[in-house]
């Protein structure tokens, strides 16, 4: 070692010295000099380097303003270097300097104070020739993890040389850098002091000589081939299955439906016949109140005047209302007119007006109330209305007293439990329409969603908890759908009730099935999808009866056209399906070929050597049906309260919406929203969506809101463990529930890599299910491994879990909560919201 020192200090000066010529001084006080002078120009806890203090946000920070992360980074050399001498000298056998190297810079690269991003570069070099010594998977890993991330670091300095525009994607960087450093840390202590080598062995048992060539290919790779057996396609459902399977979902529909809506809403109407249409209220005497109303479908709005004698009256004062607030209770706030008789915007906010009549004008026809309230300053009284006058309507069949018969309905504020919020004005209005036999406005996704929240309105009535109702309920049973995929996959209670509780606990998944939009009901149909084709892929025609086998194929292609027929993402998902059905048949024709070539006379060695072609003919024939004609029949049907008002449903008008509802989303490419997100920001919850505010009726200490985020504990964990899953996969070559697993969650996340349209962190909805099942994985594998640290934890997960849905429920649920406990929630404010 010492002469490794002398000989790297003598390369290292003479290398130098040449570029010390004519600077006045000996090589060696130059160079001390140049290095000196370099430290202390630099002198950042770290400069652009993507590690530990970048994550912390403090990226040219000077060391002076962060002394405690200052004494971190230092201490960091002297754990790396300590790691080093410890690993090398207790090694049992080989010293693995390479790696050894690589770990100690990684480390020193990640917690290291005054790093520049390309220190990573040496890693990378080391990590290589370390891989070539011991073809450990594990370093394999690392390599590609930190090249992609020094790729990331390096791109972005070039783009950006602060990274203060850039700040989710160096977060990205940081976090694998950062989770990098202990990875290889423990490997290396792993492989020097255990002599734990996890090799990818590539070698095959030489077949014998009286074997034939075609089974020597089929003995050769049995793990891939997977020789002629039963598979367990069965659920295995005891008592105890369905009894947590009921508890949970009742107990998590308690909570689902306390607070979704309110059940009353005013159903009654007056519409202005033409413009200038005015109806004159009396309160009886001169009363001082403010104003709500609650429209209906119009894009129309209205004039108020006060008078207190019923001949001196204000000057009129525009009500705003428009398609952006329908079947939503709106605080009156006035716009009055300028110079040029144009509608201005008032300092006022929420006025008091003292008056004895109120004269209300419509601007145009058609505009559509349904009522009006005027409230006494206690905020909780309706002033009741003696009498009311039309004046200058045509249509006097409906009274005008339908604008007040429903005051029961008036709520203290406006708010998501009386309103609608975010895009129910487009799809529960869309629902109402289907009803009522309407245009619908909104054609831009399949009708099916907004046919379901239909049937939720006939049953409730047009109410918040009436069009919210089919969504919550889907969202409900989405709970037994996840126990069943768990238990489809891992034949056991636990990890099927692991999985069905990280998915209640998820946050996401409870806003997102409170809100009347359409999400829900294409989750639960691919939920439902991947079900069935779980199971057909664990079922062998070999072994069961053909017929049998069809039966989950058939469900899983009238889910998909469910599926369809809700949002297009079940698409998607269609191809994930077809990626498992043929990698399914080509195991059927692997089998096959090894019976062949071992002549198994077994029943199904025979059936496998005879069937297979007329079985998978016959199979891919009912595919044909079940996958293509069946989803073609239910898309179609579905579009039928969407012609109705058009003249009924017809294939063109079926294709012309078709071609509508692409062309929008291929133009919907703006990126003027504030909430968009693209889709490598999902996982990491960088960027949650804002569907609800409603701070303005509180007071100021005080928030109400409902934000589109996921569980961190859910998300976090679930991306590790996907991660996990899909190295387990590269290394071992087997694991069908890992590979269904995988094929599942790239199918529903790949296509938005593609999408050239605004994305929303709503869109990984359908591929959290997939990261839960992957939890499930990695945490069996621990607990077999390691049964006590398995045990905790899992509960150390569900534990962090609920503690993270209940610290966030404020905010999922629009419950009002103190302005000071939503600040603390922000634990990353990358944009400043």
């Amino acid at each position: 070692i010492l002469t490794a020192l002398g000989i790297a200090l003598g390369v290292f000066f003479l290398v130098a010295a040449p570029f010390s010529l004519g600077q006045g001084r000996d090589p060696f006080s130059w160079l001390f000099g140049k290095y000196t002078e370099s430290l202390s120009e630099y002198n950042y806890i770290t400069v652009n380097a993507c590690n530990l203090f970048q994550l912390l946000g403090k990226n040219w920070i000077p060391l002076e303003n962060v002394r405690f992360l200052s004494a971190i980074g230092w201490s960091a050399y002297v754990v790396a270097f300590g790691l080093t001498a410890l690993f090398c000298l207790r090694s049992k056998k080989k010293r693995r300097l390479f790696l050894l190297c690589a770990m100690a810079l990684s480390v020193i690269f990640a917690f290291g104070a005054k790093m520049h991003e390309r220190y990573i570069f040496p890693i990378l070099g080391l990590l290589c020739v370390a891989y070539a010594e011991d073809r450990d998977w594990r370093i394999l890993a690392a390599l590609a993890a930190l090249s992609a991330s020094a790729f990331l670091n390096v791109s972005l300095v070039f783009v950006d040389n602060y990274l203060y525009n850039h700040t989710a994607m160096a977060f990205f960087s940081a976090l694998i850098n950062t989770l990098a450093a202990p990875w290889l840390a423990w490997t290396a202590g792993d492989m020097c002091l255990r002599e734990h080598v996890l090799s990818i062995d590539r070698s095959a048992p030489s077949p014998t000589a009286k074997t034939s060539r075609s089974a020597a290919v089929s003995l050769s790779k049995p793990h891939r081939l997977g020789q002629l057996r039963p598979m367990d396609s069965g659920l295995h459902m005891s008592a105890r299955d369905w009894a947590i399977m009921f508890s949970v979902t009742i107990l998590y529909a308690c909570l689902t439906f306390y607070n979704l809506g309110s059940m009353t809403a005013p159903q009654t109407a007056w519409t202005s016949s033409n413009a200038e249409e005015t109806i004159l209220f009396d309160l009886g005497e001169v009363r001082d109140f403010h104003i709500m109303y609650y429209g209906g479908i119009c894009n129309s709005s209205f004039t108020l005047s006060f008078s207190e004698d019923g001949e001196a009256y204000s000057n009129d004062e525009l009500a705003v209302y428009d398609q952006g607030e329908i079947f939503r209770w709106i605080q009156f706030t006035p716009q009055q007119r300028d110079a040029d008789d144009r509608f201005v915007a008032t300092d006022v906010t929420y006025p008091q007006r003292t008056a004895r009549y109120v004269c209300l004008r419509a601007e145009r026809p058609g505009l559509v109330l349904h009522e009006i309230a005027f409230i006494l300053d206690d905020g909780t009284t309706a002033i009741p209305v003696s009498s009311s006058i039309i004046y200058g309507g045509t249509d006097r069949s409906v009274s005008p007293e339908v604008l007040y018969d429903e005051q029961d309905t008036v709520p203290d504020r406006p708010s998501y439990y009386n309103s609608t919020y975010f895009d129910e004005i487009y799809h529960a209005r869309t629902a109402y329409e289907f009803l009522h036999n309407l245009n619908p406005y909104e054609t831009t996704h399949p009708p099916l969603g907004k046919v379901l929240m239909m049937w939720g309105i006939q049953i409730f009535g047009m109410t918040p908890f009436g069009w919210r109702f089919m969504g919550a309920l889907f969202g409900v049973m989405m709970l037994p759908v996840m126990y069943l995929l768990g238990k489809q996959l891992f034949k056991k209670t636990g990890w099927a009730a692991l999985v069905m509780g990280l998915m209640a606990l998820d946050s996401m998944h409870f806003t997102q099935t409170r809100i009347a939009t359409i999400d829900t009901f294409g989750v639960f149909f691919i939920m439902l999808m991947y079900l069935f084709m779980f199971r057909y892929c664990q079922m062998n025609f070999y072994y069961d009866k053909l017929g049998k086998t069809l039966t989950p194929l058939a469900l899983s292609g009238i889910a998909m056209g469910l599926g369809v027929a809700s949002k297009w993402i079940g698409v998607y998902a269609g191809l994930g399906l077809a990626v498992l059905f043929f990698m399914t048949m080509i195991r059927r024709y692997q089998e096959h070929a090894h019976a062949i070539a071992t002549g198994d006379m077994s029943e199904p060695g025979q059936r496998a050597q005879t069937k297979f072609w007329p079985y998978f003919i016959k199979t891919c024939l009912f595919c044909v049906v079940f996958f293509i004609i069946v989803p073609c029949v239910i898309y179609y049907f579905s579009y039928y309260w969407y012609c109705r008002p058009r003249g009924g449903l017809t294939i063109s008008r079926v294709l012309a919406s078709q071609e509508l509802m692409f062309n929008y989303h291929k133009n919907l490419t703006g990126d003027t929203h504030f909430f968009r997100s693209p889709w490598y920001e999902w996982p990491l919850i960088i960027k949650p969506m804002w569907y609800y505010s409603g701070s303005g009726y509180l007071s100021a200490d005080m928030v109400s809101s409902i934000s589109c985020m996921g569980n961190p504990a859910v998300w976090w964990v679930g991306l590790a463990a996907l991660i996990y899953v899909i190295v387990r996969l590269i290394v071992r070559r087997e694991g069908l529930s890992e590979l269904l697993i995988v094929l599942g969650f790239l199918a529903q996340y790949l296509p938005w890599v593609l999408v050239p349209r605004s994305t929303f962190i709503y869109h990984y909805f359908a591929s959290v299910p997939f990261i839960i099942l992957a939890t499930a994985v990695l945490m069996r594998d621990i607990e077999q491994r390691w049964p006590r640290a398995g045990r905790i934890a899992i509960c150390a997960l569900v534990v962090s879990a609920a503690l993270l849905f209940a610290a966030f429920y404020p905010l999922e649920s629009g419950m009002p909560a103190p302005r000071s406990y939503v600040r603390w929630l922000r634990w990353f404010n990358w944009y400043n919201y």
